[in-house]
């Protein structure tokens, strides 16, 4: 496998990245921490702003493959975010976007959009609820959900699902075992929230997992069928963990020592299924994990990028090139990583 390096531009404090469907193809976001959102192509090049003068951005979500999206804005280093909100921002006709604040709501620290049928839903999640200084948990996050409207016209109210989620951080949007699920993290464990038949029906869920876990992945490394959980733990934790569903239960089958993990992602990657994981302190690497043949879990690891400040991560694969776009936090560097198949340098 060959590994291309790029830094795409130098940006203060990249943070939320994504890539998503715009009029013009596929297009890669990122907005920092100070003040700026920008969009390029998966090539990396022609770079637009998208907002200025607006920051604390942890999300950017599309809405139905439209070029509109929303967006967390308000949430600032030091957990600073009792003024934190959602916003949405519209693509315009001459390309450039509008953004209107949609929604206060404070310490909103990770959130999704779902679709049940015809109906669209906004799962929030609160990092808690309010703090009196940085390192105060006393007041735990809530994960709330409200049906949005079509045209945003009206207000969105949201209705508490979960509460009580100390250091409530992680978000996993996708299939779990071929269900549609969204699994939440905090200290007390790992939630996992199914999505209704019909938009009127009862939202459900249940906690599958109580250990401490900051963030969360979900796929089937092994190929027997079955998604196994990939975690990083404690918050901002020390070790990635990989767990297998045993008799009734999850199994610790896998463990790898990471420094402030805040990276994790699961999926095929050339058709081998393959986790990456990102770390912010130590080497402060970025890592691809694939599991070696045989019953036990033993891994081939493959550092793409080593001192580089990992603070999120989206990915594109499209023919032989599997993209990996990554804001480099304390780096101030929005980065991609070209993997091609059939290589065996790295440039």
């Amino acid at each position: 496998m060959r590994i291309i390096r790029k830094i795409i531009t130098e940006l203060e404090e990249p943070y939320a990245i994504k890539v998503f469907n715009c009029l013009e193809g596929k297009r890669i976001f990122v907005a920092n921490l100070i003040d700026k959102c920008i969009m390029f192509n998966p090539e990396g090049n022609n770079i637009k702003a998208v907002w200025e003068n607006n920051g604390g951005t942890m999300v950017l979500w599309p809405l139905n493959d439209k070029p509109d999206f929303l967006a967390v804005q308000g949430f600032f280093k030091g957990f600073n975010a009792y003024n934190a909100c959602i916003v949405r921002a519209v693509r315009k006709h001459d390309g450039s976007f509008d953004t209107k604040r949609f929604m206060d709501l404070p310490f909103i620290h990770r959130f999704c959009v779902v679709s049940v049928k015809d109906a669209i839903f906004l799962i929030a999640a609160t990092l808690c609820e309010n703090k009196d200084f940085k390192e105060d948990w006393s007041k735990p996050g809530i994960v709330s959900i409200c049906q949005l409207p079509h045209d945003f016209s009206q207000r969105c109210e949201l209705k508490p699902l979960i509460k009580n989620i100390t250091k409530n951080h992680g978000m996993f949007v996708g299939k779990h075992n071929k269900k549609d699920v969204v699994l939440i993290t905090g200290e007390e464990g790992v939630y996992e929230i199914y999505l209704p038949d019909d938009p009127n029906s009862e939202w459900k869920y249940e906690r599958i997992l109580d250990n401490e876990v900051s963030d969360i992945s979900v796929f089937d490394i092994d190929e027997d069928g079955q998604d196994e959980l990939i975690t990083i733990e404690k918050f901002h934790g020390n070790s990635m963990k990989i767990y297998k569903y045993i008799s009734g239960n999850y199994k610790l089958v896998y463990e790898f020592p990471i420094s402030l993990g805040h990276v994790i992602w699961s999926g095929n990657i050339f058709g081998k299924p393959s986790i990456i994981l990102g770390y912010r302190e130590a080497n402060s690497a970025l890592v691809m994990l694939r599991k070696k043949p045989g019953k036990e879990y033993n891994m081939d690891i493959t550092y793409i990028d080593e001192n580089v400040d990992p603070t999120n991560i989206d990915v594109l694969q499209e023919d032989d090139v599997f993209r990996i776009f990554c804001s480099s936090g304390a780096r101030g560097r929005v980065m991609l990583y070209e993997l091609r198949e059939n290589y065996n340098e790295i440039s």
